[in-house]
């Protein structure tokens, strides 16, 4: 077996692959696509792209990975980083082709030694499992949220619908208006706080492009020992404004700009998780050393502001996870999981990773 990089002509074998997965009924919902091409930036610069590469078996494909290769930096150094996203491998259905996913992952290496993952669910299920076992690093992103409409948040969300008691509970919570009393007490620290940001010079409005004042706030961050650059011109790339899917915000103190804040608002429907909420995602943000607190507060309000029931966020970052807890947002248990190459290995605490990182929004 060889590890090719996907062009034209693999096209119809990764059909062939597809329709095994699907006749062998893979519990993954990954497929490769049925055509094959490489983007890039627009400007045809080779330090941002993405690219299909291949396990092939003759005239036969037995699995495949996305790779996208980002500007990062590494302890203070610029470096270029793959993402491996959505690796799929015919040994879902078939032993015959179990080693598929051990190849695929040691020629990725010999490619891209630093390399990382994100998503996986858990890290008991099996592709984080195989990657701890080739020396990888792989630890939990926390997930922390905040319901803005308490009421449809214990009425609507399924955990609290599954069991009887609980059922009970939540519905006489929600009805009463007892709810929301934890929360607005919780709000009413972050009001006492907030007299020491004289929050009458603070503002957040929405943006429709990413322009340069995004390279100040990179240059004010608290900096990490690794993490994906978030310039003007990788933001137009990871998280692009112009199709509506994204919805950007300015985070402004004494008129000028301090963070920004990368939002996706989501009607669910039917969800395992989140049921019918309207939930909105704090994709990604970033301020200024010191602002974290101000810019997760104003995640808040610009989410509030577009009728969310339930907003959400991922963020590696203790100084981030103690923002968004200190204005109000509850800790919860995550099922988004990052993985670290052996050459890429840091503290976890020390590492940036959210939603934008990667296909962590594949399913939002």
């Amino acid at each position: 077996m060889r590890f090719v990089r996907a062009s034209p002509e693999w096209g119809a074998a990764a059909g062939r692959f597809n329709q095994r997965l699907d006749d062998g009924k893979a519990k993954s919902p990954i497929r490769l696509p049925s055509v094959f091409s490489e983007q890039r930036s627009p400007e045809g610069s080779r330090r941002f792209r993405r690219e299909w590469w291949l396990v092939v078996d003759g005239a036969e494909v037995r699995g495949g990975v996305l790779l996208q290769l980002q500007p990062c930096e590494i302890d203070g150094r610029r470096s270029i980083v793959a993402n491996a996203q959505s690796p799929i491998s015919e040994g879902l259905v078939s032993s015959e082709f179990a080693a598929v996913g051990v190849l695929l992952i040691k020629e990725l290496l010999k490619l891209h030694p630093q390399t990382y993952a994100v998503g996986m669910g858990s890290t008991g299920n099996p592709l984080p499992r195989l990657l701890a076992a080739m020396r990888w690093q792989v630890f939990e992103v926390p997930f922390l949220f905040y319901p803005l409409n308490v009421r449809r948040f214990l009425l609507k969300l399924p955990k609290f619908r599954a069991r009887g008691a609980i059922r009970w509970l939540t519905t006489i919570a929600a009805v009463s208006g007892l709810a929301p009393i934890t929360i607005t007490a919780g709000r009413h620290v972050w009001k006492r706080w907030q007299r020491h940001e004289r929050l009458s010079e603070t503002a957040c409005q929405q943006v429709f492009s990413w322009e340069p004042w995004v390279d100040l706030v990179w240059a004010g961050r608290r900096k990490e020992a690794f993490g994906v650059r978030r310039t003007t011109s990788v933001l137009d790339r990871l998280l692009p404004l112009n199709d509506g899917r994204v919805l950007g915000f300015r985070v402004d103190r004494d008129g000028s700009p301090v963070g920004w804040l990368g939002i996706i608002v989501t009607q669910m429907a039917g969800n395992q998780h989140f049921g019918d909420l309207k939930l909105g995602t704090v994709v990604d943000c970033l301020s200024i050393s010191g602002a974290e607190a101000l810019t997760a507060n104003k995640a808040i309000g610009a989410m509030k502001s577009l009728g969310v029931d339930l907003g959400i966020v991922n963020h590696s970052s203790p100084e981030w996870t103690e923002a968004f807890t200190s204005v109000g947002f509850f800790r919860g248990s995550s099922n988004y999981v990052a993985a670290l190459s052996p050459a890429l290995i840091r503290d976890p605490e020390s590492v940036r990773i959210t939603r934008a990182d990667g296909d962590g929004r594949i399913h939002l």
